[in-house]
């Protein structure tokens, strides 16, 4: 095993050393993909309040800030291992050219053979300890899904109070989720951050903890949705007689 897949979080947040193609790989897939999934539940909360744009840029800049950061770690670390200055990443800021040259050189050519000035040789370097970075990628996700939650009471709380007052200067009836919206929403949003939080403190296999926690987020997305369907489905009964 190699350096980068014994210790994600050294690959994703220290500028010295070395990785291989393979850990380049896998590294800028798993942070397109990572990006992709904490992303996805932030836009779908901004369809539902205008009013949370602000919260949401709040919550989103700093992760993407992180993003960048990752991105940048793997590449100065990838260049490191042709036995180039970290600075080769300077050819991203010309379009076109520079971009496919940083494609060929990092993700298809082989790295120099032995230790060079920038380190040991990923491929027999002696592996790095998992522990810490299982431990920092389970905290990870845990502050983001809590950013998430923050985030997704705000645009719910938002917009079910609009709409419940709009309803009720229009004599019109209230669906359940509206009605209840003010215990509701923090039992959910805040429920789901007290359990990820705890079980950080509870929980000594950090895998298990990392797992736990995608499951609960992917429990209140499916809550969020069930949400929506629900104002969905009552609002074409409302409007359907006309």
């Amino acid at each position: 095993m190699t350096q980068s897949a014994l210790a994600p979080w050294w690959t994703l947040s220290s500028l010295k050393g070395r990785i291989t193609r393979q850990g380049f790989w896998v590294a800028t897939v798993g942070v397109s993909l990572g990006t992709v999934v904490i992303f996805l539940p932030f836009a779908l909360l901004a369809q539902l309040s205008s009013k949370v744009d602000f919260l949401l840029l709040a919550l989103t800049a700093p992760f993407s800030l992180v993003v960048m950061w990752a991105n940048l770690a793997i590449q100065v670390k990838r260049w490191h291992d042709r036995g180039k200055s970290g600075w080769m990443v300077g050819i991203n800021l010309f379009p076109g050219l520079g971009w496919l040259w940083s494609l060929v050189e990092l993700g298809f050519l082989k790295g120099t053979a032995g230790a060079n000035e920038y380190g040991e040789d990923p491929l027999t370097a002696p592996p790095l300890s998992s522990e810490a970075s299982e431990k920092a990628l389970a905290w990870s996700a845990t502050v983001l899904s809590c950013m998430y939650y923050v985030a997704g009471y705000g645009a719910l709380a938002g917009y079910s109070r609009d709409l419940n007052r709009n309803l009720e200067s229009l004599g019109y009836y209230t669906p359940g989720v509206l009605v209840h919206h003010a215990w509701l929403y923090p039992l959910l949003f805040g429920g789901a951050a007290a359990i990820v939080l705890a079980k950080e403190f509870l929980l000594r296999n950090k895998r298990l903890s990392l797992t736990f926690t995608l499951a609960v987020a992917l429990f209140v997305l499916l809550a969020v949705d069930w949400i929506k369907s629900v104002f969905l489905s009552w609002w074409s009964a409302l409007v359907s007689p006309f």
